[in-house]
Order: structure tokens, then C-alpha cells, then sequence
């Protein structure tokens, strides 16, 4: 007589499968691309730390405005394009598609050669956390004037 396997058994698919193969690295990862949009928000937005306004006067009616610019601009042009026809929450579903895509890369390479793909992962990581330094650093310089 043989031993078989019971349908749930024989159902589910190998639980190698079921696991993310670099955890660790896509908790920085997302973490920072959080980070990315919450930092992009407050350069783009002046009005979160105050700035000295701007003394405008329209020539036409002679009547004095204040502009407050941003402190900067999206540099990624595509990113730009989504922020400016879909504001805010345009730039988090492109964020985290490009975040979804980049962690199923990283999976499908890691599956065929596991130090490649996470070498990728770490190259994802590192890539994301430059431009949350730089505007870090831009908020801080903001603030200390």
C-alpha cells in the first residue's frame, strides 16, 4: 500500500516559496521610501517651517503680495510629473509600485542566485536613502537659519 499525501498537503506549494528571501533589507527598504515621501512633501511644501515670504507687487494694480517658495523641487521628472497631475497621493501609488516591483525583482534573481538578488536588495536600500539624506539635510539647514 502507498502513503499519500492529503489534498491540503498536496494544494499548497512549497513553503520555500511562501518566504521572503531578504526581509531585513525590504523592511529598510520600504522604510526609507516612506521616509522619501514624507521628506519630498516637506521640501516641496514651504508652509510646514515657516520661510521668510517673498514681497511681490503687481505692476498692474500696484497691490503688494507675499509668495512663499519651496525650499525645492521633485528632481526625478516622472516623479515630478505624477506630483504635479496627481499630488500626494499619486506620488505614494508610484512610489510603492516602483517599491512592489523592485522587491519582486529582487525575489524572482535571488530565487535563481541568491547572493545577486541580494545584492540588488542592498543596492535598493542604499539608492532610496540618499535622497531622504539629502533632504534631511536641507530641512535641518532650513531650520538652523
Amino acid at each position: 500500500m502507498h502513503a499519500t499525501a492529503s489534498s491540503s498537503e498536496a494544494a499548497s506549494p512549497p513553503r520555500a516559496r511562501l518566504t521572503a528571501l531578504y526581509p531585513n533589507l525590504y523592511v529598510w527598504f520600504i522604510f526609507f521610501a516612506s521616509l522619501d515621501i514624507m521628506c519630498t512633501y516637506l521640501v516641496m511644501h514651504p508652509n510646514v517651517f515657516y520661510l521668510e515670504p517673498v514681497q511681490i507687487i503687481d505692476e498692474r494694480t500696484n497691490q503688494i503680495d507675499y509668495l512663499i517658495e519651496p525650499r525645492g523641487y521633485e528632481v526625478n521628472q516622472l516623479a515630478a510629473w505624477v506630483i504635479d497631475r496627481y499630488g500626494v497621493p499619486g506620488k505614494v501609488v508610484y512610489k510603492f509600485s516602483l517599491v512592489t516591483l523592485v522587491v519582486l525583482i529582487c525575489e524572482y534573481i535571488g530565487r535563481r542566485q541568491f547572493s545577486k538578488g541580494r545584492r540588488l536588495a542592498e543596492w535598493a536600500v542604499a539608492l532610496t536613502f540618499i535622497p531622504v539624506a539629502v533632504a534631511i539635510i536641507q530641512m535641518l539647514k532650513d531650520v538652523a537659519r
